[in-house]
């Protein structure tokens, strides 16, 4: 068990990050290959990669606020997976080069949502001398 009594519910979520960072791994590595099997090289490839980094900035950004203003975190990680299998399935209904910049941007838009709200639920109610710990303890 990796959290107290008092956060079984939040815990139970915060497992669900596993499938956040699969998918992380999985459209970090696929998304290129298809992109390459469409023809592009290693410019494409580089072009693809730094797409993602800036969707990720503002996404990060607007989600984490929102999700700190309104609270509703639990609702915002199932609008990223949700939005994350359906950016997924676009890719394998697209054969255009271009079409897979925008998904790719749109698609790490979506991840960027449940990262920072992970951290919030990691943290939410516990002293700020403590986070490290709990941010660890999360992180194993």
């Amino acid at each position: 068990m990796l959290f107290n009594s008092r956060d079984r519910k939040v815990e139970v979520w915060l497992y669900s990050s596993v499938f956040l960072y699969f998918s992380i791994s999985v459209s970090s590595l696929l998304i290129p290959i298809y992109a390459i099997q469409l023809g592009s090289g290693p410019v494409t490839i580089g072009l693809l990669a730094a797409v993602s980094s800036f969707a990720q900035v503002p996404g990060a950004i607007i989600w984490g606020n929102l999700a700190d203003r309104t609270g509703k975190k639990k609702n915002i990680i199932f609008i990223s997976l949700v939005g994350m299998l359906l950016l997924f399935v676009g890719f394998s209904l697209t054969g255009s080069i271009y079409l897979i910049f925008v998904i790719n941007a749109v698609l790490w838009f979506f991840i960027s949502a449940a990262t920072p709200v992970f951290t919030l639920m990691a943290v939410e109610g516990v002293h700020e001398r403590y986070w490290n710990k709990k941010l660890a303890v999360f992180n194993l």
